[in-house]
C-alpha cells in the first residue's frame, strides 16, 4: 500500500509539473506570436501596448501632428522678435524609425531572452523618442530676411568745427545677424524639442572712432594759413572741393593720413577742374590745379602740430604763396603728403575756405600745447637762372617780348622752432633740405636791339 501511494504522489507531481509546462509553453507561445506591440512599449508617451504595427503608426502620426499643431519657434534679436510657425520651414516629426524600435522590441534574441525582455517591458517599460525634421533652405531664407532687418553699419564718431565751436556726434556700433551660427543653433534647438526662444548670433561692432576716443579734442593746436587768387574760377573751384574733402578728417593715435586717398583722384568724374600745375619746371594745364595750395597748407599745419610726416616731396619750382621749404605737392598715386598721430590723443583736420584764404586747423587736445611752435626758412645757395635770347627781326629794333620770365633756383632748409610761453627758444629741429630749380627766361628782340636799351641783358 505505501508503494502504491508514493507511485501516485510522483505521478501527481509529474502531472502538475507537465501542466505547468504545458501552460508555460502555451502562454509564451501565444505571447511570442502576437502581432502587436507588446506591453509597456510607447512612443513619445503614447502607450502602443497591443496595437498592431500600421494603426501604432497612424496614431503616432495623428498625435505627433496635434503636438506640433500649438508649438511657435520664437526668434530673438537685441529689440526685435520674430516668429516661425512649424509650416514656415515644413517641420514635421519622422515617426517610421521609431515605429520599427517599438515593434521590434521583445522580437529580437532566442526564446528565452524574448520572454525576459517582454517581461522587462511590462515591469519597467520604454518609451522611444521620434526624430524631428524641416526644411533647411526655408530655414536659411527665413534667417537672410531677417538679416535685411537686423543688420546695421557702423559709424564712427565725428565732429565739426565752426566759429570756434566743436560739436560732436557719438558714433554708430554696427550689428550683424550671423546666419551660419544663428542657423545651427535654431538646428540643435529644434533636433532636441526645444521650442522655446531661439536667441540668435548677432555680432557688435565697434567703429574706429568713438565718442570716448574723441573726447579730449577741445580746441585748437596748430593753424597755418595761405592765400589765392579767387579770379582763377577753376583753381579756387578745386581748392575749396579739396578742403570739403578732408575736412573733419579724425586721426585716432598712430592712425596714418594720405592726401592722395583724402582728396580723391583728381578727375573730372570726382569733380575737379582744370587749372594750371607744375610740371617738369613748366606750368601747363591739367584736372586738379590747385589741390597742391591745400597740401602745403595741410603739410605747415602738421608740423606745426607736430604731427609725424612719413612722406613728403617738395614742387621742383619755387611758390609765391608759401617761402620755400614750406611746401607739399602730390601726383598720380606715386607722389603723396602722408603724416601719422603721433600724438596721445585723437586729432582732427579742420579746412576752411573763405575768400581767398585756406585756413587748415589741426583739432586735438588743447590742455597739453603749452609751448610755441614756428616754422622758419633759411636759403643756403643761390642759383641764378639764364635767358636765351631769339632773334626775330619781324618786332621793332626798340621791342623786346618777354616768353618765359627768368627764375632764379635755390637750397633752403626748414626749421621748426620752440619757445616757451615766455618767448625763450627750447629747440630747432631741421624738417627738410630742399632744392628748387632754376627756370631759364626767353626773350625776343630784333637783331638791332641795343643791349643799352633793354635794361635787363
Amino acid at each position: 500500500m505505501l508503494l502504491i501511494s508514493v507511485k501516485k504522489k510522483v505521478l501527481i507531481i509529474f502531472s502538475i509539473i507537465f501542466l505547468i509546462f504545458a501552460g508555460a509553453t502555451v502562454y509564451g507561445a501565444l505571447i511570442l506570436t502576437q502581432d502587436g506591440i507588446y506591453k509597456g512599449v510607447s512612443i513619445e508617451d503614447i502607450d502602443l501596448s497591443g496595437i498592431e504595427k500600421e494603426i501604432a503608426a497612424e496614431l503616432v502620426a495623428q498625435k505627433m501632428n496635434e503636438k506640433l499643431a500649438g508649438k511657435k519657434i520664437v526668434l530673438k534679436g537685441i529689440d526685435n522678435s520674430w516668429t516661425i510657425d512649424p509650416g514656415d520651414i515644413s517641420l514635421q516629426y519622422v515617426a517610421e524609425d521609431a515605429i520599427e524600435k517599438a515593434y521590434r522590441a521583445g522580437r529580437d534574441g532566442n526564446i528565452l531572452k524574448r520572454i525576459q525582455e517582454i517581461f522587462r517591458l511590462r515591469k519597467d517599460g520604454i518609451n522611444f523618442t521620434c526624430d524631428l525634421t524641416f526644411n533647411k533652405e526655408q530655414l536659411k531664407n527665413i534667417l537672410t530676411i531677417i538679416k535685411k532687418q537686423v543688420d546695421k553699419q557702423e559709424k564712427n564718431a565725428s565732429l565739426s568745427y565752426r566759429n570756434g565751436e566743436i560739436a560732436k556726434t557719438p558714433e554708430v556700433v554696427g550689428v550683424y545677424l550671423d546666419v551660419d551660427k544663428s542657423f545651427d543653433a535654431i538646428e540643435k534647438n529644434i533636433l532636441d524639442k526645444n521650442f522655446e526662444v531661439n536667441t540668435l548670433v548677432i555680432n557688435e561692432v565697434t567703429p574706429h572712432i568713438t565718442m570716448n576716443g574723441i573726447q579730449n579734442i577741445n580746441g585748437v593746436i596748430a593753424e597755418f594759413r595761405t592765400y589765392f587768387s579767387t579770379a582763377a574760377e577753376n583753381r579756387a573751384h578745386n581748392i575749396r572741393l579739396a578742403c570739403e574733402k578732408i575736412n573733419n578728417t579724425i586721426l585716432m593715435p598712430k592712425d596714418a593720413f594720405s592726401m592722395n586717398k583724402g582728396i580723391g583722384p583728381r578727375t573730372p568724374e570726382n569733380g575737379y577742374k582744370t587749372a594750371p600745375i607744375i610740371l617738369k619746371d613748366e606750368f601747363v594745364e591739367d584736372v586738379g590745379g590747385g589741390v597742391c595750395q591745400v597740401t602745403t597748407t595741410l603739410y605747415c599745419a602738421a608740423l606745426l602740430a607736430r604731427l609725424n610726416i612719413t612722406q613728403r616731396a617738395p614742387h621742383s619750382l619755387p611758390l609765391g604763396y608759401v617761402p620755400p621749404s614750406h611746401d607739399a605737392t602730390i601726383s598720380g598715386d606715386y607722389i603723396d603728403l602722408k603724416f601719422e598721430n603721433s600724438l596721445e590723443d585723437a586729432v582732427a583736420i579742420n579746412a576752411e575756405v573763405s575768400g581767398g584764404t585756406i585756413c587748415i586747423r589741426i583739432l586735438g587736445n588743447n590742455d597739453m600745447q603749452k609751448n610755441i611752435v614756428k616754422l622758419r626758412s633759411e636759403i643756403v645757395e643761390t642759383y641764378e637762372a639764364k635767358v636765351e635770347v631769339i632773334i626775330d627781326n619781324t618786332l621793332p629794333v626798340n621791342e623786346k617780348v618777354i616768353v618765359k620770365a627768368p627764375q632764379n633756383g635755390l637750397k633752403s632748409r626748414l626749421f621748426r622752432d620752440t619757445y616757451d610761453v615766455n618767448g625763450k627758444l627750447l629747440k630747432s629741429e631741421l624738417i627738410s633740405e630742399d632744392v628748387y630749380n632754376a627756370v631759364n627766361g626767353q626773350i625776343k628782340i630784333n637783331e638791332n636791339f641795343k643791349e643799352d636799351q633793354s635794361g635787363v641783358l
